[in-house]
């Protein structure tokens, strides 16, 4: 019976609550207007006063329920409705709206608890597919920088490396994953380096082989190329480092 309850509509379940509002504040009054008539002996014209009174009680609880109920009905509506909205929009940033439309259609609390529950299970299987093709993908990019026999870094726009392979760090002098995570700018502080791969960030600036000496006078050919999304905006820095022959 109780299961049976909770799959009525919402509407529904709110009319079931007047009555049963109407029917205990009818039936308390009943109760106590007789035990009042029968405790002290009223004339019939007090008696048709006072049932009079009763009826205007009641009627004046009915529409005093029927406002409550009809508030929280309208304020249901508008949540269901914001929470569906929210639901449809996370769904559209992320091009999911037309196979799982039916998760943004709950009608009732309960429809918006299930959707809910089913949209956060979605995401928390994206995300873990996601991450582990993101890790897979580091892998690779990192087994094939270190098969490159010329130096690479790779920076964001915040200038913070993101990828460097084993043959930059032995040209910079670096130990191994020293300077992932950092600003380039706190392991490295040749004044030119920095400056060409600023110009490159700011400016859309392309260098090739440009010669520059690091230190202990090791002379390197810098090469600074960014790299841009279809849009043309600019997600990432390669940076290349060439070590110049020896005369």
């Amino acid at each position: 019976m109780i299961k049976k309850m909770l799959h009525l509509s919402f509407l529904t379940k709110l009319i079931i609550l007047f009555f049963i509002c109407m029917i205990g504040i009818g039936t308390s009054s009943y109760i106590f207007l007789n035990q009042l008539i029968s405790d002290f002996n009223f004339n019939p014209a007090l008696i048709v006063k006072l049932e009079k009174t009763f009826l205007g009680i009641l009627a004046g609880s009915g529409v005093s329920c029927s406002i409550i109920l009809l508030i929280i009905y309208v304020d249901n509506k508008w949540f269901t409705k914001s929470i569906n909205n929210m639901i449809a929009d996370s769904l559209k940033e992320r091009n999911l709206l037309t196979p799982c439309a039916d998760l943004s259609k709950g009608k009732t609390p309960q429809d918006i608890l299930t959707n809910t529950s089913q949209l956060l299970q979605l995401y928390l299987t994206f995300s873990q597919i996601k991450t582990g093709n993101l890790s897979l993908w580091i892998h690779t990019n990192k087994a094939i920088l270190n098969q490159v026999s010329d130096g690479i870094i790779i920076i964001n726009n915040d200038k913070v490396v993101t990828h460097i392979n084993h043959i930059s760090e032995q040209i910079l002098g670096l130990l191994p994953s020293e300077i992932l995570g950092q600003l380039i700018s706190r392991k490295i502080s040749n004044p030119e380096f920095l400056k060409i791969v600023s110009n490159t960030i700011t400016e859309d600036v392309k260098t090739i082989d440009n010669p520059i000496e690091l230190k202990d006078r090791k002379r390197v050919k810098l090469s600074v190329i960014p790299v841009k999304n279809n849009q043309e905006l600019l997600q990432r820095t390669l940076i290349i480092l060439k070590e110049s022959e020896k005369s």
